[in-house]
């Protein structure tokens, strides 16, 4: 029983993971630059992001991603348990990046 539980499990996973090399994400909360800080070092811990640019003007995160394949539950509670809320996640291209 255990082993087809295991299947189970990694199947729901595995149809959570989403491919792209580039994010962004809208952000609730952002307002100061300690937020900017706060938001930005719990989102490089996550192993597949390569980098992180948070726009406080425009309330969004450009992330880079390391291998493409991303979750999105994680990256949602990687933002909620920094104190902020994500509102909206977008795939983009290299071309498209935040405005600074």
């Amino acid at each position: 029983m255990k082993p087809l539980t295991l299947v189970a499990v990694l199947a729901i996973l595995g149809s959570q993971l989403t491919y792209a090399d580039r994010l962004e994400v809208q952000v609730h909360g952002l307002t100061c630059a300690f937020c900017v800080d706060s938001l930005e070092r719990k989102l490089k811990a996550i192993t597949w992001v390569r980098d992180v640019r948070v726009s406080m003007k425009d309330k969004t995160v450009l992330l880079e991603l390391t291998e493409g394949h991303w979750h999105e539950g994680v990256l949602r509670q990687a933002i909620l348990d920094s104190g902020f809320t994500p509102v909206k996640i977008e795939v983009r291209s290299h071309d498209q990046g935040i405005q600074e």
